[in-house]
């Protein structure tokens, strides 16, 4: 917490700009930007209000945080749920 108060301070008197690597979820709390990497593909750019609110995709989705899945399939292209058995969604 100390290094990034000394980061902040810095880039303000300075007027830069930083580049963090950070393989946890405190990119969230830091950044203005951040870029979402795995398996050295970029899945999302954005800033940390967007990652909350739109994740884009599974990996970014499993990284911001808990979310709640619901096994299931398309049937006749409208999703169904698996709960004892495929029943459609209304």
């Amino acid at each position: 917490m100390q290094l990034r108060k000394q980061i902040w301070a810095l880039q303000g008197r300075l007027h830069i700009t930083t580049v963090s690597v950070m393989h946890d979820q405190e990119a969230l709390s830091v950044a203005d930007r951040i870029s979402f990497m795995c398996r050295g593909r970029i899945e999302r750019i954005d800033s940390p209000a967007v990652f909350h609110s739109d994740a884009a995709t599974q990996l970014v989705a499993e990284f911001v945080g808990t979310m709640d899945r619901v096994p299931g399939h398309l049937e006749r292209s409208r999703p169904s749920v698996n709960n004892h058995g495929p029943r459609p969604l209304p």
